[in-house]
């Protein structure tokens, strides 16, 4: 009998088998979500050359972005469990400085 178990097991069953902190799948469907937007964003880029260096900024973000999701992965969840507030807190900043200079793009306004 083969040690492979099938994958609806791991599935439903996380503790069995190695055990990995990385969720592949939600990672493959993100990139797979991330091409489908830049093809969808490079082909409306070719037809107007006002803006031809959005995919390039577009994949730069994805990389700061990826190598944030990294950092978050790398540190254990004791760690955020033990520190909410001050990220509940961040959130909250962050969240107020987009309301006061939302209008800063043209095209991009807040609502309020």
């Amino acid at each position: 009998m083969s040690s492979r178990q099938p994958l609806g097991r791991f599935i439903q069953e996380p503790s069995v088998g190695r055990q990995s902190r990385v969720d592949w799948l939600t990672i493959a469907l993100c990139l797979v979500l991330v091409g489908t937007g830049l093809m969808a964003f490079s082909s409306s880029e070719a037809a107007n050359q006002r803006y031809t260096d959005h995919v390039f900024r577009q994949l730069c973000a994805l990389g700061v972005g990826g190598i944030v999701a990294f950092g978050f992965m790398i540190v254990p969840y004791q760690v955020f469990r033990s520190y909410f507030w001050a990220f509940y807190a961040a959130s909250l900043a962050v969240l107020t400085l987009v309301l006061m200079t939302g209008g800063g793009l043209p095209g991009n306004e807040r609502v309020v």
